[in-house]
């Protein structure tokens, strides 16, 4: 997605990270690790290597 976009574009003005999952809303002892691990994954990693994969800015 993003070779594409970059491509089709010389620059990307706005991004917006806009997915996540939500395990909260139940008492803090019931998510498993595992379900906390793929919280992470997918709230915190995706988009950070997400940015990571952007062209740098052209200021």
């Amino acid at each position: 997605m993003t070779g594409l976009r970059a491509h089709r574009e010389s620059t990307i003005d706005i991004l917006v990270h806009n997915a996540g999952l939500n395990i909260m809303g139940r008492p803090i002892e019931v998510p498993s690790p595992e379900e906390f691990d793929r919280m992470v994954a997918v709230n915190v990693k995706a988009p950070f290597f997400l940015t990571q994969r952007l062209p740098p800015p052209t200021w």
